[in-house]
């Protein structure tokens, strides 16, 4: 059980790793679309990195 268990959990891993990052740019990414306006100053000290991925995978 705790072989499947590891097995399940390095599967797992790698989606996550491919899924998170692109959420987590998508959703960062809105949320400066979104809150931009409103929250300017706060969304680029939570963003920060995350939103130069977003627009280098909106310009590519």
């Amino acid at each position: 059980m705790q072989s499947k268990k590891k097995k399940v959990i390095k599967v797992n891993k790698h989606a996550v790793n491919t899924t998170t990052k692109k959420e987590i740019i998508n959703i960062s990414y809105a949320i400066l679309t979104c809150f931009g306006q409103k929250t300017g100053e706060l969304g680029q000290a939570v963003a920060g990195q995350p939103r130069e991925e977003g627009r280098m995978l909106s310009l590519a």
